[in-house]
């Protein structure tokens, strides 16, 4: 099996045409490394390692209030763009 990273991996699914959001779950959350992976079509919010169950919960929650996201019958989920997170980084533990 060939080894790849996230974003060789994120790029190579969006070159192919998948309309689907990734969030990157990683210890490499410099500005720099965000840039690349919002750059492989990444979404620009980053799960720092390590992180809590609770980090990840509010992040899952804040994913699954998001506008963009709809559900499994195609429609759009509830939530308000306020609930999304930003580019950035989630606080790490």
């Amino acid at each position: 099996m060939v080894r790849s990273n996230g974003a060789a991996v994120t790029a190579m699914l969006k070159s192919r045409g998948l309309a689907l959001r990734v969030y990157a779950m990683t210890a490499n959350n410099s500005a720099a490394d965000i840039a690349r992976y919002t750059a492989a079509g990444m979404e620009p919010f980053v799960v720092a390692k390590p992180f809590t169950q609770e980090t990840l919960r509010t992040v899952l929650r804040a994913v699954r209030s998001d506008p963009k996201t709809a559900n499994s019958s195609g429609n759009e989920t509830e939530g308000t763009a306020a609930s999304t997170p930003g580019p950035g980084v989630a606080p790490s533990v």
